[in-house]
């Protein structure tokens, strides 16, 4: 074998061991992103503390017009990832009435004066604090019932690997005006989220329907946090009053 020969092969295999540590070195850098992106663990979301409570603190078992009770829970994360967090309220007549949630029921923020609801309710439909709902059907022991939804992003949670993920996302009505200095739905606990709503029972409602009981269903999505984002929303867990 000549010595030109002999150098080209040489050369050859170096130029191609240089293209072999190329594509290791591509291969293990995007494996790398990629468990990056991920952050590998449980995704385990638990509601508690679920309640409709009037203001003196007892069960809203039966409305009347004008109203004004407070459904409130807790979501904690309970699993190693974290996570981020969705929820959606459903509200409906446990009686079989031939009037609507969606006519009778508005929603508002927790930390709202029963002054400033009532004031705020009487604008119709120049209404500035009513939160919206959408109407929502169910079946329910066999029978399809119409009521009202309401679905929010609520906190991202750390899980117990404690990675910092968590986000707080604010539920309160920041207008000072209206505000109940006593009640903070709001916190800062990054693995749990206190959530709160003021229901009314609009005071225009006939005296046919006075004395009704509202059925809660609440359901908590979970989407296991990652850099890009690219997650699935999965039932965690679901509550129900009464």
């Amino acid at each position: 074998m000549t010595k030109k020969k002999k150098i080209i092969i040489i050369s050859s295999i170096v130029v191609a061991s240089f293209i072999i540590i190329g594509i290791v070195y591509a291969f293990f850098t995007d494996f790398e992103k990629l468990t990056n992106k991920l952050a590998l663990g449980t995704l385990n979301i638990e509601d508690t503390e679920i309640s409709f409570k009037k203001a003196n603190g007892d069960d809203a078992d039966l409305l009347e017009p004008g109203d004004i009770n407070t459904l409130s829970w807790t979501t904690k994360n309970v699993g190693t990832s974290g996570a981020l967090t969705r929820q959606t309220l459903e509200l409906y007549w446990t009686d079989d009435l031939d009037v609507g949630v969606n006519t009778l029921i508005y929603m508002y923020p927790a930390n709202m004066t029963d002054e400033a609801i009532l004031a705020d309710y009487a604008k119709g439909e120049e209404s500035e604090y009513a939160i919206e709902l959408t109407d929502v059907t169910r079946t329910i022991e066999g029978k399809n019932k119409n009521g009202v939804k309401y679905q929010f992003i609520g906190d991202t949670l750390n899980g117990s690997d404690n990675i910092e993920v968590s986000n707080e996302v604010n539920y309160n009505s920041d207008v000072a005006a209206v505000i109940d200095s006593n009640i903070n739905t709001d916190d800062t606990n990054k693995k749990e989220d206190s959530i709160a709503y003021k229901i009314l029972l609009s005071p225009d409602t006939s005296y046919l329907y006075q004395g009704r009981k509202l059925s809660v269903f609440l359901t908590t999505e979970g989407m296991q946090y990652t850099e890009d984002g690219s997650g699935t929303w999965t039932v965690e867990d679901t509550q129900q009053i009464p």
